[in-house]
């Protein structure tokens, strides 16, 4: 029983690194948006991609660091012993890399700071209770909802 509490956690912790990286990420790069510090850049002779680039390298090595500490957790937490760290840290990147696409879309599509990062917390929980409800009802769901759910974002 406590190995379920244990993986319960682990899922917490995972959605809430997850999230307030995610709204922190997107909250600044509508802030950049929103003070027009892109347009500084560019009468100071900078790319417009310059901005972007930065926000893509801090959000990346903030994930990168939540990605590096699960691993460990999941190894050396016990959950999974007898795995590699070296695959689950490459999923861990994976799903990184597409919460960092997500923030993207989330940030150029929104124009307010403090509503973009509600916004990203919320969007990015409708997309996790699929998984929630998997994990619950793992045993009585056919193959194809499982399919379904999997077709979600998380």
């Amino acid at each position: 029983m406590s190995a379920v509490y244990t993986i319960q956690i682990i899922v917490i912790c995972l959605f809430f690194g997850y999230a307030t990286t995610l709204a922190s990420s997107v909250r600044y790069q509508v802030w950049e948006k929103e003070s027009q510090n892109f347009q500084v850049m560019q009468v100071m002779g900078l790319s417009h991609s310059v901005g972007w680039l930065v926000w893509l390298f801090v959000s990346l090595c903030g994930l990168l660091l939540i990605a590096v500490v699960l691993s460990l957790l999941l190894k050396y937490g016990g959950l999974l012993p007898y795995s590699d760290v070296g695959p689950v840290f490459v999923l861990m990147i994976t799903y990184s890399v597409s919460v960092l696409a997500f923030a993207f879309v989330l940030a150029a599509s929104l124009s307010k700071a403090v509503a973009g990062s509600m916004l990203s917390i919320l969007f990015y929980l409708v997309t996790f209770l699929p998984f929630i409800a998997v994990l619950i009802l793992e045993d009585s769901l056919e193959f194809w909802h499982k399919i379904l759910a999997v077709s979600f974002f998380n």
